[in-house]
């Protein structure tokens, strides 16, 4: 009939006629129709909630906003990116379509290629896009994204040969070792790029982990330069990635054998139980972060530092990828669906939890700072004392720092964000699915995967990179502070039109 192919007596019988009720099983809606109805229904919960929140009257909670949305776009573009490079160079290296489906060593090749040559050109173009604002944060997002799932594509072809747990925790290491040794490697680039730029007499002393302290004429220690602090924030947040990714696959496999098709509820209490200790575990590092800068100062930033905020972000993420896991376990224990409607359920469910988490925690943190700085007012002067006297020792200090609630704050802030990386993550997936919907749905796009893929990288990046650099950056690069001032604009505006309305 006009209305779709329903088979015999699509519409029913007796008295419902032809625009009767369907009766049972009569009406099987498609996949393309279901997923698309689905999505439908989620951006428009997705859209309206996130207008909310970055208007929402709460600084820190705009900028998580703005951030979740910028993180979101830049892990979807930077994945399917990927996939259409590594997918499109393969294919015109084994003329296999079906070489993506298995272990290929030639994937292996081209992902590392991928990885290292967005390593070194990481460091060119933020030199070249130094003076900007905004662009130079755009492409180190967008480019330590790019690098990270480059790390994890050659990762998920070596899960093709089903590693064992113990196999996995060695990939795990040597992943930590080999990020370790690019950015050494790097170490010279920067040198170089900063010898263009300044005196022979100004060098750059530079660690091994490439924490970059410029050392004047006069031996004074200088603050690095900011596209520098963006190169190194970028290489951090890649690697960080890959190796939260190793460790989450290794965790996984020490207690699942395999990944569960259909997770049971006990399935659901274990990773439950793990995600809990991996929130505990990114606290303890938080404060063992704050407590490390403290009791050493500011000036005391090299290695050591490096690796704690290396510790600290792995964690993080290492969270954000079981909670995705997480929920897409809770969605397929609950909703008996395919698994393209789970990964998009599964987003909304962690959409709905995250933000929910995120107006909480940002509660808890706002009352830590503010009874944080009620607790400096009252023993700041005692503190200054005590550190020009020396009579605090170590246990005193580290037991102070442990109760104090600007680590407190710090904490809370550092498991938001991880929760608005875990929304991206899952977001991704169900981009995913949508988009491996369509094309299997379609005769002609499921014929050409490679052009298929590439057509939609394409139409992805020329849609979503202009709008994204354009109107989602500059409001994600934003400091709190400046949130701040624009909610004070906008508090004095509201009063001036008031005051113009009541005159007139």
């Amino acid at each position: 009939g006009e209305h779709g192919e329903h088979g015999e007596g699509e519409h029913g019988e007796g008295e419902h006629g032809e625009h009767g009720e369907h009766g049972e099983g009569e009406h099987h809606l498609s996949l393309t129709l279901l997923t698309t109805a689905y999505l439908l229904v989620g951006f428009l919960v997705a859209n309206f909630g996130m207008l909310k929140l970055v208007n929402w009257p709460d600084p820190h909670i705009r900028s998580f906003s703005w951030k979740m949305i910028s993180g979101t776009v830049s892990i979807y573009l930077a994945v399917i990116l990927n996939s259409t490079l590594s997918k499109s160079v393969l294919y015109l290296v084994t003329q296999d379509v079906q070489a993506a489906s298995r272990f290929n060593f030639q994937e292996v090749i081209i992902q590392v290629t991928l990885l290292l040559t967005c390593f070194g050109s990481g460091n060119f173009l933020c030199h070249w896009l130094r003076e900007t604002k905004d662009p130079i944060y755009a492409v180190a997002v967008i480019g330590g994204h790019i690098t990270a799932f480059a790390g994890i594509g050659a990762l998920q072809v070596i899960l093709k040969l089903e590693p064992s747990a113990g196999e996995l925790w060695l990939t795990a290491g040597c992943v930590l070792l080999v990020s370790g040794a690019i950015r050494g490697a790097l170490v010279p680039v920067r040198i170089q790029l900063k010898k263009r730029d300044k005196d022979a007499t100004q060098c750059a002393n530079i660690s091994t982990w490439g924490f970059v302290k410029n050392r004047e004429a006069g031996g004074k220690e200088a603050e690095a330069e900011p596209w520098e602090e963006k190169v190194t924030e970028a290489e951090d947040d890649a690697c960080a990635i890959i190796c939260s990714f190793a460790i989450m696959e290794a965790v996984m496999k020490s207690v699942w054998e395999e990944h569960p098709h259909e997770p049971t509820a006990n399935d659901i209490k274990n990773m439950s139980i793990i995600q809990g200790v991996c929130v505990l575990v990114l606290i303890g590092t938080t404060y063992g972060n704050k407590m490390y800068s403290r009791l050493l100062g500011k000036s005391a930033v090299g290695m050591g530092q490096r690796a704690v905020n290396f510790g600290q972000a792995t964690v993080a993420m290492t969270m954000s990828w079981l909670a995705v896991h997480l929920f897409m376990w809770v969605s397929s224990y609950f909703w008996k669906v395919s698994h393209e409607f789970t990964e998009i359920i599964s987003a909304a469910l962690l959409t709905i939890a995250g933000v929910g988490c995120i107006l909480i925690l940002d509660k808890v943190a706002d009352r830590a700072h503010a009874q944080d700085k009620i607790e400096d007012a009252k023993d700041g002067q005692t503190t200054r004392l005590i550190k020009q006297e020396g009579t605090e020792d170590a246990a005193e200090t580290v037991l102070k720092e442990a109760f104090d609630f600007g680590n407190l704050e710090s904490a809370l802030r550092v498991l938001i964000e991880a929760i608005c990386l875990a929304v991206g993550l899952s977001w991704e997936h169900a981009f995913h699915a949508a988009l491996h919907t369509i094309t299997a749905s379609s005769q002609v796009l499921s014929s050409n995967q490679v052009l298929a893929n590439f057509s939609m990288a394409v139409f992805s990046c020329l849609l979503m990179l202009p709008v994204w650099s354009k109107n989602i950056v500059p409001s994600a690069n934003r400091h709190v502070k400046e949130f701040e001032r624009i909610m004070e604009l906008e508090e004095n505006a509201k009063k001036f039109k008031g005051a113009t309305l009541r005159r007139s």
